[in-house]
């Protein structure tokens, strides 16, 4: 199944914050290696890269439904958040700030799309990837009646449609219409009864 577009926009904003991510571990390793934004980078990358790599190769990875990413997300910003505090991160302060920042957003916006999406009706959109979700149209929309289901049965099986003569899908004739068929028989009553009487019976 194709990315839909709420999908792409959300493996863009991926994307970013691993791209940060890679930053602030290149420069982390070259100032601090066995600071915590060394460690929390690392973590960082081979978590988000996973994820990133399940949700694009399967079509439902569990690890791309909202509720596991807003979780994931809000632990990285806590985590993130605290490493803006670290003494040893002043070098780095900047590019944390930065990937904190994108990661804050992510978190906050799929969270609310989720929300919204769930108060309008679409309740599926907890059981499936935001890569691959679609918003579903009006449920009546996608039910046909059973008349339509009858009538599209009896396009596929002509041999089906008349059983004795008649067809049993057929719409049945409304009252004006039985009313209009027996004003049109009428003249015909009455020639035969003529007919009738000249020939004697």
């Amino acid at each position: 199944m194709a990315f839909s577009e709420v999908g792409k926009k959300k493996l863009a904003g991926h994307a970013v914050f691993l791209i940060l991510d890679i930053i602030c571990l290149g420069l982390a390793v070259k100032t601090t290696p066995t600071s915590s934004p060394s460690v929390l980078s690392i973590v960082t990358l081979i978590l988000i890269s996973v994820m990133l790599i399940l949700d694009v190769s399967l079509a439902r990875s569990w690890t791309a439904f909202p509720p596991f990413e807003i979780v994931i997300f809000v632990l990285l910003s806590i985590f993130w958040l605290c490493t803006v505090w670290c003494r040893d991160t002043n070098a780095l302060k900047a590019f944390i700030w930065l990937t904190f920042v994108v990661c804050l957003l992510i978190t906050i916006l799929t969270f609310t799309y989720t929300l919204r999406q769930y108060t309008a009706g679409h309740k599926h959109v907890l059981t499936t990837p935001l890569s691959r979700y679609r918003p579903k149209l009006n449920p009546v929309s996608h039910h046909r009646s059973a008349y339509s289901v009858a009538s599209g049965f009896s396009d596929f099986f002509p041999t089906a449609q008349r059983v004795g003569g008649a067809d049993p899908f057929e719409r049945a004739p409304t009252p004006v219409e039985v009313m209009s068929e027996k004003q049109l028989l009428r003249p015909n009553e009455t020639y035969g009864r003529t007919f009738e009487k000249a020939q004697g019976w």
